[in-house]
């Protein structure tokens, strides 16, 4: 059922004089990307009274030297263009052992660190897991075997860099996969090849439809599906045109066009990348070879590679979504993460530093440094082994949209000042604060069915999620309906 609503958080609820829609709002897009956070439900749930901010917008701030940088950056020196990219699916779809796999093939990973992960994992009875701890870290995603929350990491292809974000497979954990959604550009949508289990997934309350449905009603349209676990069928070509045949049906039912599919084994590392590169030395094996005796297409790094580059709107108003705020390892100043939604900020080197605003909290603040989330390998060795930058590593001068960094800020305390959700934007150029909005609403299931006649007039409380928290709010009046 699609349904055209007014949704309000309880404290702001009007009783009388409604004001309807403007049609203009129904049909606007989810322009402003979402991001992640590990935070509380607790913390995430708090709702601040927006803070009285009277200051109106005045003439937009001259941005040309920003767009300058950019151009430079990204024509002049042949810079890569940043791709985030969500690894979504069904719970044992194996996205964390394919991903890791993924890494160790592309050099971000020792062998000294690789046969830790698999001494490791071997001592708790999860051998297959060695793949997968490379993006697992903690100790209760280890002893679960699933991940519960959003690995990060970055990789480079041919052309792009990419922002790796792996999700949550459990039901339990769609809220995180809703942040991480929102923040992408592209999806991947890994499928588990074997019988029975893609069936499950497939399935009512099967996580692989639920996550695709997910993606593609927050913006992502271009999709790539990875058919995993294609050594568990004996690689099977009948199998994967299947999966293939069923999957697009419901794909196309959700307006994505575009897709493309991959049949691929993280575990045994076939057809992650193209078979020339030296270190794939997996996909020349004699169950990789059985692949390949039917499958011509593209690897699975190719296929990232051919990602069209989003545009980015640079030269816009400065949008900063917070998804986290924390102090990194061995420092005592805070830190703020998040992605750049549209615009650009300096932090002083050659342009004048940013100066920003904090949302709703209204608190002026500058930026004093931004490091990359997605950082340029480097080629050298840590000292535990790993190849390549680690998160933070990286000091950049500048942070233009579709950029996840974080950043310094001056003369406040961000753990006092923001939560995740909240905005930095242009103090000549703000968003004003709101407890009610009016939206399009898609239905999948309800406890009280709404049915021609039903009163508009209604209180019916949801969880409205919101950049990275979560709201409890009330629809309190509905427009229209049509039952679809």
């Amino acid at each position: 059922m699609l349904m055209y609503a007014a949704l309000c958080v309880p404290q702001a609820r009007p009783t009388e004089g409604i004001n309807h829609a403007d049609t203009s709002l129904l049909n606007l897009s989810l322009s402003q990307k979402l991001t992640i956070s590990s935070h509380s439900d607790e913390r995430s749930n708090f709702l601040r009274t927006p803070g009285n901010n009277s200051a109106t917008p005045s003439k937009p701030i001259d941005r040309h030297s920003l767009v300058n940088e950019y151009s430079k950056l990204h024509k002049e020196s042949a810079e890569k263009e940043i791709i985030n990219l969500i690894v979504m699916g069904h719970v044992d779809a194996g996205k964390s052992t394919l991903m890791g796999n993924l890494l160790c093939l592309l050099g971000h990973v020792s062998s000294k660190q690789l046969a830790k992960y698999q001494w490791d994992a071997q001592k708790l009875g999860k051998a297959s897991f060695a793949y997968a701890w490379i993006l697992d870290q903690t100790s209760e995603e280890r002893n679960r075997g699933v991940t519960m929350d959003i690995a990060q990491t970055s990789f480079e292809t041919k052309s792009k860099r990419v922002a790796l974000m792996d999700a949550p497979g459990h039901k339990d954990f769609v809220p995180q996969v809703i942040g991480g959604a929102t923040q992408a550009d592209a999806a991947l949508l890994v499928i588990n090849a074997t019988r029975g289990e893609f069936e499950t997934g497939i399935g009512a309350g099967g996580q692989t439809r639920e996550h695709a449905r997910l993606a593609r009603l927050l913006g992502v349209s271009r999709l790539i599906v990875a058919v995993n676990k294609m050594d568990t069928v004996e690689w099977c070509q009948s199998r994967f045109n299947e999966i293939q045949t069923q999957i697009s049906s419901f794909l196309k039912s959700m307006n994505f066009s575009g897709v493309v599919y991959c049949p691929v084994s993280g575990l045994v590392g076939a057809n992650l990348v193209p078979q020339n590169l030296s270190n794939s030395s997996k996909n020349t094996s004699e169950t990789g070879s059985n692949l390949f005796a039917w499958y011509t297409g593209p690897s699975l790094l190719e296929l990232i590679d051919s990602i069209p580059s989003p545009d980015r709107t640079v030269d816009g108003p400065f949008r900063f979504v917070v998804s986290d705020i924390f102090k990194p390892a061995g420092s005592s100043v805070p830190m703020v993460a998040g992605r750049v939604i549209s615009g650009a900020i300096s932090s002083g080197v050659n342009i004048p530093t940013s100066k920003v605003i904090c949302l709703p909290s209204d608190v002026r603040t500058c930026v004093k440094s931004i490091r990359s989330l997605c950082n340029t390998r480097t080629g050298q060795n840590d000292a535990e082994g790993d190849l390549g930058g680690k998160l933070l590593d990286q000091v950049v001068k500048f942070a233009f949209a579709g950029d996840q960094v974080a950043l310094m800020l001056t003369d406040i305390d961000p753990f006092q000042t923001l939560i995740p959700g909240d905005l930095l934007t242009d103090p000549d150029n703000l968003i004003q604060p709101s407890t009610c909005i009016s939206a399009k609403l898609l239905v999948f299931s309800i406890q009280q069915p709404i049915t021609k006649g039903y009163p508009r007039w209604m209180v019916y409380e949801i969880r409205l999620h919101f950049n990275s928290r979560f709201v409890f709010s009330d629809i309190f009046f509905i427009y229209s309906y049509i039952l679809l």
